[in-house]
């Protein structure tokens, strides 16, 4: 039996249909700068955006800076956001991040998917979600709710990845509901 895949149309109108039901104008994540925003997307794996903005209003007044969080002895970025899980892995994260913020692009969040891909800790999800909250450039983040929704929707084929179900979306539904589906 072949598998029936929603038209562009029918993919839009479901997601009007979720977007009226669930309007959303941000992500969840607690920041108030591109770097902070940074750092609280890449704390947000495989842990709740929740769980994030208990544990970064200690990280963003230790370490405001990509220099100061570069500096941070990294058993003191561990100790804050070990709640979260992961905390070895992360904290390094956040070191080499901020240091190659601080080396290669002058202390600054990089404004170019390609350029967030290259700091430690960034995917595809994360790249997406700083382009579109932190500069308002329209992206399509895939987490592991988009990938089995738009699979259990038929948006997209079952066995399909998540580069192609970013690659799928995106050309299914205009730049503007991007970010809100």
């Amino acid at each position: 039996m072949r598998e029936e895949i929603l038209t562009s149309e029918e993919v839009e109108q479901v997601v009007d249909a979720i977007i009226e039901l669930y309007p959303r104008e941000r992500t969840n994540l607690n920041y108030e700068t591109e770097f902070e925003l940074l750092v609280a997307a890449v704390l947000s794996a495989q842990t709740t955006d929740q769980a994030v903005n208990r544990v970064t209003p200690e990280i963003f007044e230790n370490f405001p800076t990509p220099e100061e969080l570069m500096a941070a002895p990294v058993e003191d970025i561990r100790d804050i956001i070990r709640p979260n899980g992961l905390a070895n892995r992360k904290a390094e994260y956040l070191q080499g991040m901020s240091k190659m913020l601080v080396e290669v692009f002058d202390s600054q969040v990089p404004q170019r998917r390609d350029e967030l891909l290259q700091l430690p800790g960034i995917g595809p999800k994360v790249a997406n979600v700083i382009l579109t909250n932190g500069f308002g450039i329209p992206a399509f983040a895939v987490d592991t709710h988009v990938k089995r929704l738009s699979q259990k929707l038929h948006f997209v084929p079952k066995d399909s990845k998540v580069s192609e179900i970013e690659d799928i979306m995106m050309q299914k539904l205009p730049e503007v509901k991007w970010f809100p589906a």
